[in-house]
């Protein structure tokens, strides 16, 4: 299907999460091809040498900078839930988005948008103190928020009066419900390029996406492709030409 009314769709990754030369070249790769880009800073990723890196790459690059925190974590690099404060998890939100903004500052670029990291990711939508504290930090910032299209966090942070990009994901696979798959079970993760590529679109277009027991539908106006997805520089070209040639414009939320 074609869009004929040039309809504009945001295509993001996670980046500044690399640690060896080949992981910052894929990043690179990647980068390229999308809109916007989540940078690590600090909680499970990243130190200031990444987050300079990062953000000089997504300024040549002319994309819009978002803040990619998470519950502090490195050991599990953020994917685990962690038992922690109100108090603690803003401080922390706090500090990770101050950290990107300062260095962000200093290279001339300005924060767009936030999208918490993996376990607080998701979350979210199953606490709403955890909601409330991302909200706090990105309202403070006045950044735009990304999170997961169709969950009580999205819905939490628009009834607050907060702006919203819900993100859909190319390289994973949903539920029923509209979470996503556990990374433990089995195809959680779409490698095919070509798979990728009809996810996208069938979230770009809002249209029913397969799964064992059906099919689920989301509204977004983001989609993500993860940087440690396997061959995700491939899987990030085949999705972008694909939304290109179906007549989306490529741009990052609110342009």
């Amino acid at each position: 299907m074609t869009q004929d009314n040039n309809i504009s769709i945001d295509l993001a990754c996670d980046a500044g999460e690399a640690s060896t030369p080949d992981g910052v070249a894929i990043e690179r790769a990647i980068m390229e091809r999308v809109t916007s880009v989540h940078i690590a800073c600090g909680g499970h990723a990243g130190d200031i040498a990444t987050i300079r890196r990062t953000i000089e790459s997504a300024l040549s690059l002319g994309l819009a900078i978002g803040a990619h925190p998470s519950y502090p974590d490195r050991e599990g690099f953020g994917r685990r839930s962690v038992q922690i404060t109100r108090g603690d998890l803003l401080a922390s939100l706090q500090d990770q988005v101050a950290l990107l903004a300062g260095l962000a500052g200093e290279a001339g670029a300005e924060l767009v948008h936030l999208k918490p990291h993996g376990a607080l990711y998701h979350d979210a939508s199953l606490r709403p103190e955890v909601a409330d504290a991302i909200a706090e930090v990105a309202s403070a910032a006045g950044l735009l928020l990304v999170g997961a299209a169709g969950s009580r966090a999205v819905e939490q942070w628009r009834d607050a009066g907060l702006r919203v990009a819900p993100e859909g994901f190319a390289d994973r696979r949903y539920l029923a419900d509209g979470s996503l798959r556990s990374r433990a079970e089995p195809d959680a993760v779409i490698t095919d390029p070509l798979a990728a590529a009809d996810q996208a679109l069938k979230l770009a277009l809002g249209e029913p996406i397969e799964i064992p027991d059906g099919a689920v539908r989301l509204d977004v106006r983001t989609i993500c492709v993860h940087a440690d997805t396997p061959g995700a520089a491939g899987v990030v070209g085949n999705v972008a030409d694909r939304l290109m040639q179906s007549g989306f414009r490529l741009l990052p939320p609110g342009r």
